[in-house]
């Protein structure tokens, strides 16, 4: 497989962000941290996430509340969605060869498939 190499810049826009298992948890998730490695070469770190435990997810369901926007604004977000995945397709294709060990034809498929799903519902 063909693996494209992603920019030290790139690296580094995502190197910090912290992602919440869900605004819901209004906390971070209290597991533990787990690097993540290129499966085709151990060394390469892709990131880190913490993970979470049965707790937090019991904790996030039980504060869900229902997208309750009308179905309107739903498509507008929805398609704002689907125009960053276009928009970030370079990114994100970097990402899932990285992260995932995706081929060039399969994170280009996963990519688009992502952004029709989105649009189509």
């Amino acid at each position: 497989p063909h693996l494209v190499p992603m920019s030290t810049q790139v690296l580094e826009k995502f190197k910090e962000i912290k992602w919440i298992l869900s605004s819901q948890l209004k906390s971070e998730p209290s597991g533990s941290i787990v690097s993540i490695a290129n499966p085709f070469n151990s060394n390469d770190i892709v990131g880190e996430v913490k993970t979470a435990t049965v707790s937090d997810v019991n904790k996030s369901i039980e504060n869900a509340t229902l997208w309750t926007i009308p179905n309107e604004e739903k498509t507008i977000i929805l398609n704002k969605i689907a125009d960053l995945y276009e928009k970030n397709f370079i990114e994100i294709f970097a990402i899932l060869t990285r992260e995932a060990g995706k081929t060039i034809s399969d994170a280009i498929s996963e990519i688009r498939e992502a952004v029709d799903f989105i649009r189509y519902y």
